[in-house]
């Protein structure tokens, strides 16, 4: 479709009181676009006082036939008068622009070759912002590919989105309902039935930031927050999910989705022990921080220590059940067996070195891990330093695998925020997670005996080669309480696609 330049963009710019300069600047990086099949949609809802963007428009129509102005009568809101500009396209795909943005010069060239190439029917790119001069561009945002759960908490694709025109058929038009939000609520709708999702990791998208822009200051429209609450809660319905949306504080755009779980039952795994004072601690740990019924402890230890676990559980002091499983040299094939045995649902593996520092904790790993989408579902995992050790792993290049954020302590937002939303990863090490028994079964467990990181990266990959999700939440937090952990850096060669991990992060060494 895109050979030779046969697929056809049209470029949405609804305009409103526009700067003159500004809306020179917008039309200038269209129309000289290194792609040329395109036209430009602009629908004019400005008043009388800006008269002179009808008067910009007009000038630039006679100076190029790709240029497609109306005038509207009056002002139907952002939903509206984007719907009034589509109305207008003829293009294949259309490419949403905002009126006082900046295309980069090869945006529609990159995007054709992805079309060609990749048959995508919904693209999305890089982004950066800016003031005045693009060469002069701050705060880069290099995005994942899709990821589902990233979306849900705020909308990260926003600029650029091309999506194929077809597509509005099945999701419908902007819905003046979400005004504020709008975007993030047509792409939410976009990804329940769009094909193929391609992310361009290049920026090719220039975000001008001043004042009124929601760029510079997500309290001018203090509106779009409660019209993402309801997108991303209209969405969770539509794909069959229940539940409430909040922001997450202190950021009132990122959200947090609490659904509706039901009383589901969940077998503790403690593992890892090196000597009984761990398991006391940890048991301790987690009675002090849970109260969740329907749940029971096995505890996975040597038997060189069986005696002395045995005496320390008769005087254990929890409300849960606990049973003791022993191994002789390797603990994975024994885990193993254990799991097809219980009657739980659910499975949460915790390294005996592991303290949970967060209350009712099995409910918020239980609202991911009860989907049937998701694989593994991990807690946030910080040394006694505070710096984070297995909060997702993504796989480099070279086939390395690379535990993320390790520069950052559990109190640090992060690059864009990222440590404070719940987002999709490639794996997690194993030292605070919950998965479903089922899918621990049909993916066949902890392969490595005797490597338990490995192992639960080799799970993880398994779930993502079969489509699954991995999720990370940061509402779960925990402490390695050792001065040693296991970094998990192991040669992976199974795995060649790193969706979640955007190679320009890797290149500047932000995480």
């Amino acid at each position: 479709m895109g050979k030779k330049g046969l697929t056809k963009f049209s470029i949405i710019v609804p305009l409103y009181n526009t700067p003159n300069s500004f809306l020179q600047e917008m039309i200038d990086s269209v129309l000289f676009q290194s792609y040329k099949n395109l036209e430009l949609c602009l629908v004019d809802s400005s008043d009388e006082e800006h008269s002179y963007v009808g008067e910009i428009c007009r000038q630039n129509c006679n100076n190029d036939n790709r240029i497609v102005y109306k005038k509207l009568e009056k002002n139907y809101g952002i939903s509206g008068n984007t719907n009034e500009c589509i109305s207008i396209s003829s293009g294949e795909y259309l490419v949403m622009l905002d009126h006082d943005d900046i295309l980069h010069k090869d945006a529609l060239q990159e995007i054709a070759t992805v079309i060609e190439n990749e048959d995508a029917d919904f693209i999305y790119t890089d982004e950066t912002k800016f003031n005045d001069d693009i060469n002069k561009s701050f705060s880069p945002n290099y995005k994942p590919d899709f990821a589902p759960d990233e979306l849900n908490a705020h909308n990260y694709i926003c600029h650029l989105t091309v999506y194929k025109k077809v597509l509005l058929e099945k999701t419908g038009l902007y819905s003046s309902s979400h005004d504020g939000s709008q975007d993030h609520d047509m792409v939410l709708r976009l990804s329940e039935h769009a094909k193929h999702i391609v992310h361009i990791p290049k920026v090719l998208y220039y975000w001008r930031v001043h004042s009124g822009s929601v760029a510079s200051n997500i309290a001018v429209k203090s509106y779009a927050v409660e019209a993402g609450h309801l997108a991303v809660r209209d969405h969770i319905h539509r794909i069959g999910l229940q539940g409430e949306v909040s922001s997450i504080p202190p950021y009132p755009s990122l959200y947090k989705v609490d659904y509706a779980i039901a009383h589901y039952s969940v077998n503790i795994l403690i593992y890892d022990i090196n000597n009984i004072e761990d398991v006391c601690k940890c048991i301790s740990n987690l009675d002090c921080h849970q109260n969740w019924r329907g749940a029971r402890i096995t505890v996975i230890a040597s038997r060189k220590i069986e005696a002395q676990v045995k005496k320390l559980l008769w005087s254990a002091p929890t409300v849960w059940p606990i049973e003791l499983i022993t191994y002789d040299e390797a603990q994975g094939p024994v885990i193993n067996e254990s799991v097809k045995k219980q009657q739980e649902e659910y499975c949460l593996f915790v390294s005996a070195k592991t303290f949970v520092d967060t209350d009712n904790f099995i409910p918020e790993m239980l609202m991911y891990a009860q989907r049937k989408d998701v694989g593994v579902v991990g807690g946030k995992v910080s040394d006694m330093t505070g710096h984070i050790i297995d909060y997702g792993c993504a796989i480099l290049t070279n086939g390395r695998i690379k535990p993320l954020f390790k520069k950052y302590t559990r109190y640090d937002e992060g690059y864009e925020a990222i440590l404070r939303h719940p987002r999709n990863t490639t794996g997690v090490l194993g030292n605070f997670c919950m998965i479903r028994k089922t899918n621990f079964i049909n993916f066949e467990g902890l392969s490595d005996a005797n490597n338990m990181p490995n192992s639960f990266i080799r799970l993880c990959l398994k779930m993502r080669q079969d489509n699954m999700l991995n999720v990370v939440i940061p509402f779960v937090e925990c402490t390695y309480n050792s001065r040693k952990h296991c970094a998990g850096l192991v040669k992976e060669t199974e795995y060649k696609y790193e969706p979640y991990y955007n190679k320009n992060i890797e290149q500047e060494k932000i995480f």
